[in-house]
């Protein structure tokens, strides 16, 4: 629920600094929020008492693999879209291949202390939830790309009208949100799940139908 509003905030405060400060304002006041909350949390949070016993070593190798792999798969995924891109995409995407593999031959190797043991994938609870969260995210974080687009080229809202468009989104997570906890107890996590995978289905069936003559209500 914390995520819903955070959400609904963002769209609506973000297409409000577009259209009266433009849009590289979305990214700027991101920044006093980010050094109000480390210094908050540096004063907040208590400090972990030293002890004696050995602490486990970071792998900072393996942070470095695999953050610089996402980054060269996102930078070689966009430049694949521009008209002269080809070449740097098919490197930086042949690079991201080479580095998130060298990630995982660490994990599962070289690590003392792996980031991601792949031994919890031996779970099927584990290995079902990454598999099925993994393809929810990679369409619904795409779906309020193409809302946003939609909204502004093809009804020709402002930026501001269009972060308002959002706001029946968020409401809907907020009480599934509620919902779902008592679901959950009455019904189980399988079926609960079926069901929310379910919903999900049928709205991003209903993206497909956006289009010049489609409306907001009832389609969004």
């Amino acid at each position: 629920m914390v995520g819903a509003v955070g959400a609904a905030a963002g769209t609506v405060f973000g297409g409000l600094l577009t259209d009266s400060l433009g849009w590289r304002w979305v990214f700027l006041v991101k920044v006093p929020i980010g050094v109000a909350v480390l210094v908050v949390a540096w004063r907040a949070l208590a400090r972990r008492p030293r002890t004696d016993a050995p602490r486990e070593p970071l792998d900072v190798l393996g942070a470095l693999l695999v953050t610089c792999g996402l980054a060269a798969l996102v930078y070689g995924v966009v430049a694949f879209g521009e008209p002269a891109g080809t070449a740097r995409a098919v490197a930086f995407s042949a690079a991201a291949v080479a580095l998130l593999a060298l990630f995982v031959a660490r994990q599962h190797r070289w690590a003392r202390s792996p980031l991601m043991p792949l031994r919890i994938f031996g779970h099927r609870a584990v290995s079902a939830a990454n598999a099925v969260m993994f393809c929810l995210g990679v369409g619904y974080l795409a779906s309020p790309v193409v809302l946003s687009l939609y909204l502004q080229h093809v009804l020709d809202y402002s930026p501001s009208r269009a972060g308002l468009g959002f706001l029946p989104t968020a409401l809907a997570v907020m009480v599934g949100a509620q919902v779902t906890g008592w679901m959950t107890t009455h019904w189980g996590t399988r079926r609960t799940a079926s069901l929310g995978l379910s919903l999900v289905t049928a709205g991003f069936l209903l993206l497909v139908r956006l289009g010049p003559d489609t409306s907001f209500l009832p389609t969004i």
